[in-house]
């Protein structure tokens, strides 16, 4: 899909479609099909991001002999923001907000993840403006 509509698009949407299932998710009462739905869509929709910044968007971001380093650097901010300082503040929300509201800091996440594709370069080859000489 991303090759037809751009990476930033696809990226937006699967980073917005996360947010909504996880706030589906946490407005869902004791009924368990309901909770794995919206859990397995913010899953799959985080992840399917995931495996679209790190593949195309890094590798087609810069030349080819940088692709191993750009991968690398995406997967460790991530992992940066994502194990490292996103466990920090949840668990600073859940001591001084309770454990209720550490979703928050997921969706505040997933809301940036939203704005920072939307100002990406597109790196589709077919949506990526044709250089006139």
């Amino acid at each position: 899909a991303s090759d037809y509509v751009g990476r930033r698009l696809t990226a937006a949407c699967g980073y917005l479609a996360a947010a909504l299932s996880l706030y589906l998710f946490t407005r869902t009462g004791a009924e368990p099909l309901w909770l794995f739905v919206f859990l397995f869509g913010t899953a799959f929709f985080g992840s399917g991001v995931l495996s679209l910044l790190t593949g195309p968007v890094a590798t087609e971001a810069v030349p080819p002999a940088l692709a191993a380093s750009a991968i690398g650097i995406v997967s460790g901010t991530g992992e940066f923001f994502g194990g490292g300082i996103g466990s920090v503040i949840a668990g600073h929300v859940a001591q001084r907000y309770g454990i209720g509201r550490v979703p928050v800091v997921s969706l505040v996440g997933l809301g940036l993840g939203v704005l920072v594709c939307l100002l990406i370069r597109e790196t589709a080859p077919r949506r990526k403006p044709v250089a006139t000489g």
